[in-house]
């Protein structure tokens, strides 16, 4: 979670459109504080909760489509 606490969460990893994404789901009480990258020690960047519903409906009408 930072430099000093860690955490273990569920992850799941998937591709789309030949990108790889991990899915990390934090506990409420990390809503505040977004992890730190293992790459640089920067906070990672984080969908909000509409960027996500969005991210499912995309995926789902895609699906419904057949594509």
């Amino acid at each position: 979670m930072d430099r000093e606490r860690s955490l273990d969460v569920p992850v799941w990893v998937f591709s789309a459109e030949e990108l790889t994404f991990d899915l990390a789901v934090l506990p409420y009480d990390a809503l505040r504080q977004a992890p730190l990258s293992p790459v640089d020690e920067k906070p990672m960047r984080r969908a909000s909760v509409a960027q996500l519903r969005q991210l499912l409906a995309e995926a789902e009408i895609t699906a419904y489509i057949g594509g």
